[in-house]
């Protein structure tokens, strides 16, 4: 069973766990305040599809277990560590439905897994106390999950 894609490049591993380690350290052990509604969509969406073309589905979903397990860990204050459970794996599950085919290699599939995760995050911090108008928050993690799929598209795609 392999668990790596073959047409994987060593940065994308790289962009990966800088992308995830970077907000992981500077939100929960750093406690730099970021201020922008749905900044963590970004770094979210960009880390499960820069692993998803990564890697096969086991170390994805994995992955997408994983993480949320750190930062609920680390300190996650948000309403319901079961909800950042969710937000990790509803789209990595979608990812794994999906399959191999072409389509979860266009920017069409990046960018609705993006704008998925980010829907998810604002859903799961719908009810947390927020002094940001609803309509803001919902345009930041929209726009955070649309730029991090760009992103792991941009990171990932054949040369």
């Amino acid at each position: 069973m392999e668990l790596v894609r073959p047409r994987v490049q060593v940065h994308v591993v790289v962009l990966l766990l800088a992308a995830v380690g970077l907000a992981v350290a500077l939100e929960t052990v750093l406690k730099v305040p970021v201020r922008l509604p749905g900044h963590r969509a970004l770094p979210g969406a960009f880390a499960l599809l820069a692993c998803a073309a990564a890697f096969r589905a086991v170390p994805l979903l994995l992955f997408a277990t994983a993480v949320p397990a750190v930062i609920a860990l680390l300190g996650y204050h948000g309403p319901s560590p079961l909800a950042l459970f969710a937000v990790w794996l509803l789209p990595a599950v979608a990812i794994v439905i999906a399959g191999e085919g072409r389509l979860r290699r266009s920017v069409v599939f990046f960018v609705a897994v993006g704008l998925l995760f980010g829907l998810l995050r604002l859903l799961a911090t719908r009810h947390g106390l927020h002094h940001t108008p609803d309509l803001v928050r919902g345009a930041g993690h929209l726009a955070f999950g649309l730029l991090g799929g760009l992103g792991a598209w941009a990171a990932t795609r054949p040369r």
